[in-house]
């Protein structure tokens, strides 16, 4: 017997990552791009943990491809 499970883009979580995404943004914005910029130029090159490019690539989609913590980390290290 095995058990799968699969996230569900309708669920109360789902829902609740965006809503936590979106305040996360507006409290930061416009400076996003500014911040994740500064991240890849200063601390990234010295202590790499996120993989640039798909970042990157990610980011410039939309910021709600990411977990609420680790886009407050990104730019809560970024701010310092």
């Amino acid at each position: 017997m095995a058990f799968m499970t699969y996230p569900d883009g309708n669920s109360a979580l789902e829902m609740q990552r965006i809503v936590d995404l979106d305040k996360i943004e507006g409290i930061i914005r416009p400076l996003g791009p500014i911040l994740v910029k500064l991240y890849f130029n200063i601390v990234h090159p010295t202590f790499p943990i996120l993989h640039k490019d798909t970042f990157l690539d990610k980011y410039a989609r939309s910021y709600h491809e990411f977990s609420p913590p680790l886009l407050a980390g990104v730019y809560l290290i970024a701010l310092n």
